[in-house]
């Protein structure tokens, strides 16, 4: 699992995973950093969920580990 996945390494890890036909799932705390994530990848023929969230938070990390 990497956290993180809408800028530098995660970012780069995400892409690397969507181009090798994974669907990747990426989070970040600010809803804009998902969507510009999710858009690029997109772009590029990628399959990607993402959702704003902040992963130092118990109750936004179990709904995100729930929707998984």
């Amino acid at each position: 699992p990497r956290h993180g996945g809408t800028a530098g390494i995660g970012l780069a890890i995400a892409e690397r995973m969507a181009a090798e036909g994974g669907l990747v799932i990426i989070c970040s705390r600010k809803a804009e950093n998902v969507a510009a994530a999710v858009k690029r990848i997109t772009e590029k023929g990628g399959k990607v969920e993402g959702h704003p969230v902040n992963v130092g938070n118990k109750a936004e990390r179990d709904k995100l580990v729930a929707h998984i």
